[in-house]
């Protein structure tokens, strides 16, 4: 469908919905520039988009599962035991490409437990992916001791090095979303892989007359969300340069709102895009609060309410039930 048509058949009142997150975005932008014009400059969108790298990549793997119509509670938590993971062999006599690699076989390995839990066992996501969650969380208490992990003498450069430098005025967590999301989107938009996962999150059983198997793709799709899990969770450990038993917990709301948020712009459908600007808008609105000097109390309260409105449009113009 061109650009013409695609406007043709929407009415007013459904362009203004599916925009209206971006034109209060904009809107927003111009207040806070004004308050306060140190919000438009070069350097505090650089920190905006360091600051959303961690949201967007932990975010579209979270996507992933939401196209196929299933949820994921586990992903902050596994963020989390990546962190502890990471900065605990980080201290070992062991090759440092190990500090990196283990997060990432954890998050594959959760992944796939995951999926095989609710594809083969059907068991709810929900309810899988909650107690996924809270073994996660347990582990990560265990290993962490409940304390933060305070690294004496500091990590090595080479640990902190994505989260501690830049390259032309931007942080390399900036380079590392901006490539998770252009290869997301190549995989879920341009491949059959991607068609198929769209195809089961709008009718799976059609899919399985059709001889798709359903199985396989939603099992790839907690694989990818564990995945990205993991990898953030190192990165977070690098920036944080320590662990925390609860490190990546602030990920479970403001995930699903970044992916809500960006329903809004696919007419209530899960989308890679969509979810980078989800975390984007999330973040930007938190920046320029910030910037204001609002009381903090205010910043949560005029935030959340910011991220309900909206993530709730763009949940209500999914227009069918979504399995929990």
């Amino acid at each position: 469908m061109d650009t013409g048509s695609h406007f043709k058949s929407k009415t007013v009142t459904d362009l203004l919905r599916e925009y209206l997150a971006i034109i209060f975005l904009a809107a927003v932008s111009i207040i806070f520039t004004v308050i306060q014009p140190r919000f438009a400059t070069f350097y505090n969108l650089s920190t905006i988009l360091m600051q959303t790298s961690l949201l967007a990549i932990i975010s579209i793997g979270l996507t992933f599962v939401m196209i196929i119509n299933e949820f994921d509670l586990s992903f902050p938590f596994l963020a989390s035991l990546g962190v502890n993971t990471a900065v605990n062999i980080a201290q070992l006599a062991v090759p440092g490409f190990l500090a990196i690699l283990v997060p990432l076989l954890v998050g594959l390995f959760v992944g796939l437990v995951n999926g095989l839990i609710v594809s083969k066992l059907k068991t709810n996501s929900f309810i899988a992916t909650l107690g996924m969650g809270t073994i996660l969380l347990g582990v990560n208490f265990l290993i962490s001791g409940g304390k933060t992990i305070v690294v004496v003498g500091g990590l090595p450069d080479w640990f902190i090095f994505p989260a501690q430098e830049q390259l032309l005025g931007f942080s390399y967590l900036t380079y590392i979303m901006v490539a998770v999301l252009l290869i997301s989107i190549i995989v879920i938009k341009y491949t059959v892989f991607g068609r198929i996962m769209y195809a089961i999150g709008g009718n799976a059983d059609a899919c399985i007359v059709s001889g798709i198997n359903v199985e396989k793709r939603k099992i790839f799709g907690f694989i990818i969300s564990g995945f990205l899990a993991g990898l953030t969770g190192f990165l977070l450990a690098a920036r944080l340069e320590g662990g925390h038993p609860n490190a990546g917990d602030e990920f479970l709301m403001t995930g699903f709102a970044a992916v809500f948020l960006g329903m809004t712009l696919k007419s209530g459908l899960p989308n890679i895009l969509g979810t980078f600007f989800g975390a984007f808008f999330i973040v930007t609105i938190w920046n320029g609060i910030t910037l204001i000097w609002l009381p903090y109390e205010y910043q949560l309260i005029l935030t959340a309410l910011t991220i309900i409105i909206f993530a709730s449009i763009g949940y209500g113009m999914k227009g069918k039930t979504v399995k929990v």
